[in-house]
């Protein structure tokens, strides 16, 4: 699972710290299988089986993102997803090569790949356009969206980034919550779409669906804690 599973030293492996991203999607979506519909709200409705640490090829030799969640049903709009726990609190280094902004000119529409291009030519430069969101990892993943869809299929990649409860009282989730936005805005596609979602906002959805209450609650007593 992305490394989550492997254990370094004496320390256990991620996966089992509450800060895990990807037990984070693992115990948010694990009650989905093929008999119940998963509601993200702004995006849809799916119905099919969930692959976890998933990987996707991105059209780029030697290198396949790995998402969190993806689900790929027969004859419906498709869900890939990144989940992220505290990683976007801390600085990140996510490499970006001319391969994606290659790829980009070829699959994405002309507005998209020149966003590829300047963010390429940013970030080259020892610069940043978000300090707070790893863009480059969300643009590699959609490009591996948009390879996988091949314009056959509508695919939402959903950004789940976890908040605390008193997130409105701290400035940098609401900063956090802007990039993403912005993000998204930027990139314009008939077929993929990034879609950022808390996962507060996303259990809040879910509040509406009788099965899903003492999941909720659940997801609730582990997750929903406030900074002080």
């Amino acid at each position: 699972m992305g490394g989550e599973l492997s254990a370094d030293g004496r320390r256990r492996p991620k996966f089992c710290s509450v800060y895990s991203s990807s037990a984070l999607a693992v115990n948010t979506f694990g009650p989905f299988d093929e008999s119940r519909t998963l509601p993200i709200p702004g995006a849809g409705a799916y119905r099919g089986g969930i692959e976890f640490e998933a990987q996707r090829t991105a059209g780029v030799r030697g290198f396949k993102p790995n998402l969190d969640l993806v689900t790929e049903p027969d004859n419906a709009d498709w869900l890939y997803a990144e989940s992220k726990c505290l990683e976007y609190l801390r600085p990140h280094g996510t490499a970006f090569s001319d391969a994606f902004v290659a790829k980009a000119d070829k699959l994405l529409t002309i507005e998209t790949a020149r966003y590829y291009a300047r963010f390429a030519e940013v970030k080259k430069d020892g610069r940043h356009l978000y300090e707070l969101v790893d863009a480059a990892q969300l643009l590699k993943h959609f490009l591996a969206a948009k390879v996988a869809g091949a314009d056959r299929r509508r695919v939402t990649l959903a950004y789940l980034f976890w908040e605390p409860a008193d997130a409105p009282e701290h400035e940098v989730f609401a900063v956090h919550r802007h990039e993403a936005d912005q993000l998204a805005a930027a990139l314009v596609d008939d077929h993929v779409r990034l879609k950022p979602l808390s996962y507060r906002d996303l259990w809040s959805h879910w509040d509406h669906q009788p099965f899903l209450a003492e999941h909720v609650a659940a997801l609730r007593a582990r997750y929903d804690v406030r900074l002080g």
